[in-house]
């Protein structure tokens, strides 16, 4: 029996599955970090996967979407009364982000008092938008 295979029955065994959940919640922390970093490296390997995925599990993603959807009905509302102003000219969207000033393929609006005021939105690009979330969440 070759090493390989003697490590995946002890992996497989529950005496390994519980030495692996035991090692992966002392290490979260290091994990979260790896995988943002990895993401962070590998995006269009990281989006096709997640592509394929939704693909395969279309009524799983489904399922999810509705539940969060269920649970943030006041961002959806706000995000849905937004898109229809951006499709009908109300509001347009800049090329220059109004945080760092930079031309971006891609600006997000950000509702930054809340989602009672949909229309009101700051202009950002997608790396000061993700900051601007990394401060504002505990």
């Amino acid at each position: 029996m070759t090493r390989a295979e003697i490590s995946k029955r002890y992996s497989d065994s529950d005496k390994g599955r519980a030495k692996k959940k035991e090692w992966v919640e002392a290490n979260k922390e290091h994990l979260v970090e790896y995988h943002a970093q990895w993401i962070k490296d590998h995006q269009d390997r990281a989006s096709a996967a997640l592509a394929k995925w939704r693909r395969e599990n279309r009524a799983k993603y489904n399922a999810q979407y509705k539940r969060y959807r269920d649970r943030n009905k006041e961002k959806f509302s706000a995000y849905r009364k937004f898109k229809r102003a951006l499709k009908a000219g109300i509001l347009v969207r800049p090329i220059a982000c109004e945080k760092c000033g930079e031309d971006k393929k891609r600006i997000d609006a950000h509702h930054h008092l809340g989602y009672d005021k949909p229309l009101d939105v700051q202009w950002l690009c997608r790396q000061c938008h993700v900051d601007i979330h990394k401060i504002s969440t505990p």
